[in-house]
């Protein structure tokens, strides 16, 4: 059976999982903040609360500033001169909406797995000189704000990018990050739904590589339950592969499991007494013949 691939919403999981990452961290976010009156979106906005004293962070959260405007590129996807252009407007836009007259407290980030070659021109004809503060991750200043380029393909395997390389075009670090998740499973607290959905068939070949069931390698059962049960993907499942699961499940398993009583009852319901007793007499004069 040929099924269309569905397309997956990069964006909004890793808004989903950084939200989930940094309220962990004492940051509060805003997804998708409108900037004008033109519909122009910013993808993520991470602040400092003002009532928190933050201590013990590290990288990338120790650099964040007062205000953190991000720009994501899905895996499929690159970062171009004129999105570091977009990045700018909206930081811009954003400041001007809330009214912060100091560019020293926001800072604008670049998150993407591809950073094209006009991108790195474009950086040097505005003079913008990028310092290596870890691998992967660059600063520099664009029209007086802080800037930090993130590549997800070369950050380190390090616990706090952790979530980053969930969304890295880095297979080989996604494969240790969904095995790293499953020997400790608090490491990956924050994004184990998110993981299990988007590389499904890499956490079933992991598993089985170590020998688990999902259970064992310490997956929740209700969330399990959620993700593949529940709105909206439960019910498309279901419709779309009901024979299939029946097959797997075995009809003897689903009679049984519903039980002959309740079974019986939906057949006088649905059918009527009448037409079941003469659907019953007509299966009994075939097994006759």
């Amino acid at each position: 059976m040929s099924t269309k691939p569905v397309k997956i919403q990069w964006h909004a999981y890793f808004a989903q999982v950084m939200e989930k990452v940094c309220t962990r961290r004492n940051f509060l976010v805003e997804r998708e903040q409108e900037v004008a009156k033109m519909p122009l979106k910013i993808d993520l906005i991470v602040i400092r609360k003002k009532d928190i004293e933050y201590t013990g962070l590290k990288p990338p959260y120790s650099y964040f500033n007062d205000i953190n405007v991000i720009e994501f590129k899905s895996k499929t996807d690159v970062f171009d001169w004129n999105d570091l252009y977009q990045l700018e407007i909206y930081g811009r836009l954003y400041g001007l909406s809330r009214n912060i007259e100091a560019r020293n407290k926001i800072s604008f980030w670049s998150v993407a797995s591809h950073f094209t070659e006009k991108y790195h021109k474009s950086l040097k004809e505005t003079g913008v000189k990028l310092e290596q503060l870890d691998r992967g991750l660059s600063c520099g200043t664009v029209a007086g704000f802080d800037y930090y380029e993130t590549d997800l393909v070369t950050l380190p395997f390090t616990k706090e990018y952790y979530p980053f390389h969930l969304f890295s075009k880095n297979e080989e670090n996604v494969r240790k990050l969904l095995e790293k998740s499953i020997d400790d499973p608090v490491d990956g607290i924050d994004y184990k739904d998110e993981m299990i959905f988007l590389y499904n068939k890499m956490y079933r070949e992991v598993l089985i590589m170590k020998l688990l069931d999902p259970f064992e390698a310490g997956c929740d059962e209700e969330g399990l339950k959620d993700l593949f049960l529940g709105e909206p993907l439960g019910d498309r499942l279901m419709k779309k592969w009901k024979k299939e699961i029946i097959k797997k499940i075995g009809k003897d398993e689903v009679i049984s499991e519903l039980g002959e009583d309740e079974l019986l009852k939906t057949l006088i319901t649905r059918l009527g007494k009448k037409k079941l007793q003469e659907m019953l007499d007509k299966t009994d004069q075939n097994l006759k013949d």
